[in-house]
């Protein structure tokens, strides 16, 4: 796979991520990154 597939494959795995934790009800704020994760899922 190249470089540019895997961060696109990356992206949307944190996307999703983000998604799933705004769908327990928690507020995600906009640009949220991987970085945010740990604390918005705690």
């Amino acid at each position: 796979m190249s470089i540019a597939t895997e961060i696109a494959r990356i992206s949307k795995n944190v996307s999703d991520s983000l998604d799933a934790v705004a769908d327990k009800g928690v507020v995600v704020p906009v640009g949220s990154n991987s970085d945010d994760l740990p604390d918005l899922i705690s």
